[in-house]
């Protein structure tokens, strides 16, 4: 598609006639709220055992048998993903199941 023209002068001197609108501003006013996360989406409290799935953490535990516990019960339902228990004052981690 061809612009049309007025002069002879080639597209490429026309385009740079062109100029882009500048946009507005979006400022946040004084009275409105910050909004908080979620439940969903704020960091859980941490015990010492933090049991991982596919690298991410799903739950926390003060003891570490319980965490095995929900570890292998995860690998069973689901043997091929990688879940771990790490120990957050030793900074250890093993396999679980």
């Amino acid at each position: 598609m061809r612009l049309a023209t007025h002069h002879h002068e080639p597209l490429a001197q026309q385009a740079g006639d062109i100029r882009m609108l500048d946009r507005p501003r979006l400022n946040r006013a004084e009275s409105e709220p910050v909004v908080q996360p979620g439940r969903g989406l704020a960091r859980p409290v941490e015990e010492r055992y933090v049991l991982k799935v596919d690298g991410q953490a799903k739950a926390s535990f003060h003891d570490r048998d319980m965490a095995a516990k929900f570890g292998q019960a995860i690998k069973r339902r689901s043997p091929v993903v990688l879940v771990t228990i790490t120990d957050t004052r030793e900074g250890t981690t093993e396999r679980a199941g």
